[in-house]
């Protein structure tokens, strides 16, 4: 699989932070692994959707 480097600054508010905060410890995972892992769930969606599957 080919990767890109891409590099991301947000300025987000603080109940978002928090969120952030409290599902990354939940979740053992970085920001940057929860914001992936959410972008990866709704490409999979995506995909389940255009092709009328299902899990």
């Amino acid at each position: 699989m080919e990767t890109i480097h891409l590099r991301v600054d947000l300025r987000i508010p603080q109940d978002m932070y928090d969120f952030l905060s409290e599902e990354s410890k939940l979740k053992k995972m970085s920001f940057e692994g929860l914001i992936l892992r959410y972008i990866q769930e709704r490409m999979e969606q995506q995909r389940r959707d255009a092709t009328g599957t299902s899990e």
